[in-house]
């Protein structure tokens, strides 16, 4: 604990410094980003970041378990899905301007906010878990040049000291946007889109993406892996959108 505070001190004075040196401005917001007072307080020290403004970085903290977005998606064979933001405002603000405008050094800022909520789904312990990012097809990835999901697992995996594996699962064919199409289009439009390497075999694998919506991409990837072998398959994401058909009129 006391280490993981100081790592955090250190983080902040390198923030502030690269802050001092130059104006800098938030990559969400676009305000200026401006150091909060500096304290010696090891135990009250606010979070600084060279990429995000102090606005941002309190809408996006971490308010609790209790404040997490959990469901399970599968029907008669359920699995467990953990999102930390409803996507809406600045944590969608924050995962279009990563995905989209190609602030990959976001991945890691996101990862720091998903480590808190990774407990929830480590109830028995970290032995055998793995975790493995939602994969983008290779036509796709040599498009945009990075897959933001894959960014996020990396990072998360280095924080808690799990093994990120991004080999073992793979997307064999392209897919069309799922962005319109009702639920069972979602789930005919990834069906089989998914492979998973014989080494997730006896695995627990936490499934890392940047936004859940109907689950369909999740289910899909979660029944390669199981077919490959895996043991579990539990899924965590940066943030839970709703889809229409799930609100009430």
């Amino acid at each position: 604990m006391l280490f993981q505070i100081v790592k955090q001190l250190f983080i902040n004075l390198e923030s502030r410094a690269a802050i001092l040196l130059g104006s800098r401005i938030c990559n969400v917001c676009e305000k200026e980003i401006l150091p909060p007072p500096l304290t010696l307080n090891i135990h009250n020290c606010s979070r600084q970041s060279k990429f995000l403004c102090q606005s941002c970085l309190q809408i996006l903290h971490y308010q609790g378990d209790q404040n997490l977005i959990c469901c399970t998606i599968g029907g008669d064979k359920p699995m467990q899905c953990v999102s930390v933001y409803a996507y809406h405002g600045t944590a969608r603000d924050t995962i279009r301007t990563f995905k989209y405008r190609g602030m990959t050094h976001l991945g890691g800022e996101l990862a720091q906010q998903l480590l808190p909520a990774l407990p929830t789904l480590l109830r028995e312990g970290k032995q055998g878990v793995i975790v493995v990012a939602v994969p983008l097809h290779r036509k796709k990835l040599k498009e945009r040049g990075f897959n933001q999901s894959e960014l996020i697992a990396r990072q998360l995996a280095r924080l808690a000291g799990l093994k990120h594996d991004n080999r073992a699962l793979i997307r064999t064919r392209i897919t069309e946007p799922q962005y319109g199409l009702n639920k069972l289009k979602r789930s005919a439009n990834v069906k089989d889109a998914f492979s998973a390497s014989p080494r997730v075999k006896d695995k627990s694998v936490i499934l890392i993406d940047d936004v859940l919506t109907s689950g369909a991409t999740a289910l899909a990837c979660r029944d390669a892996l199981i077919a490959a072998g895996a043991r579990k398959v539990a899924v965590l994401t940066v943030a839970r959108a709703i889809m229409r058909s799930e609100v009430d009129v």
